[in-house]
């Protein structure tokens, strides 16, 4: 074997694309770990394990891998420049963190380059789960049909200076509700959408909000992230009218099911991730209109006279669903892994069948709730059922469900 350890583990049969993985690590006693550990995969996937970011870099330039996986303290070029050269060069790889201590500053810029973060000791069944599901999640958003629906746009929306500088704000330590204020007033059309919705019977504020930064605070920083996102898009794209679909409708639904969704899991922090996947969860809806509005006209009618789910219709139609052209929207933009999972997944939950997946689920449950009122009252009893015994228990009690829609959307006046 070379000295730069570029063990290259794994098989490829003629016509199968098998997924390309690399392992990078400053140590090699922790890259024979993970070959052992990873030795069942050797069947589904490529797998090469090398010493060094140059190691790596030079393995990348023979063929570009699918997902690497790298420590970030490592001598020379540490596992945040590293990411950051693959995500210019290839950025169609799915960049995961396996790393231990890190300096604060090294993990911020890392975290802002990695579509994931693992801490070691990491154990292989989760190291293998989070590799299978990028994988099939990467599989989804090179998905021909939704590239040549999302090609027929004009331009492709960027993502919004407004969030990039929120994003980095949050990286900087000391960063003060009021600098993340200052960054939003720059934009005098996101300052009144974000009154517009603070102030609205929805929220229910006891007194009208006027201040931006006491707005911010209220919604919270990972809920307008997604709100720049999601008015940065309906605003580029100048969605057109159509019969059956109300722009209107269409964000109640979105921040009724983002409410919903992060009132369903128990862990704080996750329930903000839930939150904010919920506000974008039916963004590719706005995509599909806009780069096909006849045909979706077509799928509005034909849903609406067959009464059949419109991510149906367009699957059936288009090729593609809005979930998946919503996802693809959100890969491109880099953002984090969990997200663009949840609204790609968001009607099918059990397309992705390993652990990790609340915030998935609560997306889905808080969409399926709020679309109750014109669903069948047994499909949440068979989204339930599907749930493992650890997923139950970090969501919400089932019997709480439905009234929690009366209490958050009944009860605020929106529904």
């Amino acid at each position: 074997m070379p000295s730069a350890l570029a063990g290259h583990v794994g098989w490829r049969h003629r016509g199968v694309s098998v997924k390309r993985i690399i392992f990078v690590d400053d140590e090699t006693p922790i890259l024979d770990g993970l070959r052992d550990v990873m030795r069942k995969q050797r069947s589904v996937w490529d797998m090469t394990f090398v010493v060094g970011a140059a190691a790596a870099l030079a393995e990348f330039e023979r063929q570009p891998f699918d997902v690497i996986v790298t420590d970030i303290r490592m001598p020379g070029m540490d596992g945040a420049m590293l990411l950051e050269k693959v995500k210019e060069d290839y950025p169609g790889s799915v960049r995961i963190v396996l790393s231990g201590q890190a300096e604060p500053e090294t993990a911020r810029r890392a975290i802002r380059v990695a579509h994931q973060f693992l801490s070691k000791p990491c154990d292989g069944e989760t190291l293998r789960s989070v590799i299978d599901r990028a994988c099939n999640l990467q599989n989804l958003l090179h998905n021909e049909a939704v590239r040549a629906m999302v090609g027929r746009l004009r331009t492709l929306p960027s993502l919004p200076q407004v969030y990039v500088d929120i994003t980095n704000a949050m990286e900087r330590p000391n960063t003060s509700m009021g600098d993340i204020a200052a960054i939003i007033e720059r934009d005098p059309a996101l300052v009144a959408k974000t009154f517009q919705i603070v102030n609205s019977a929805y929220f229910g504020t006891a007194r009208e909000i006027t201040c931006i930064q006491e707005a911010v605070r209220y919604l919270g920083i990972e809920a307008m992230k997604s709100l720049v996102l999601s008015e940065h898009l309906l605003v580029t794209m100048r969605c057109p009218k159509f019969d059956g679909f109300s722009l209107g409708e269409f964000q109640r639904h979105s921040w009724m099911t983002a409410r919903l969704a992060k009132c369903l899991l128990k862990d704080g922090s996750r329930a903000n991730h839930a939150y904010s996947a919920g506000v974008l969860h039916d963004i590719g809806t706005v995509i599909l209109a806009c780069a096909a509005p006849e045909q979706f006209a077509a799928v509005l009618a034909t849903a609406r006279e067959t009464q059949r789910q419109v991510h149906d219709v367009e699957r059936e139609l288009l090729g593609t669903t809005h979930a998946e052209a919503g996802a693809f929207l959100l890969g491109i933009w880099g953002l984090p892994f969990w997200m663009v999972e949840a609204v790609a997944f968001h009607h099918n939950p059990s397309h992705v069948m390993t652990s990790g997946r609340d915030v998935l689920l609560a997306v889905h449950v808080g969409d399926r709730l709020v679309s109750d009122f014109v669903e069948p009252p047994d499909a949440l009893e068979e989204t339930f059922a599907s749930f493992t015994g650890e997923e139950r228990g970090l969501m919400l009690e089932q019997s709480k469900w439905k009234a929690l829609v009366k209490e958050e959307a009944l009860g605020a006046g929106v529904a």
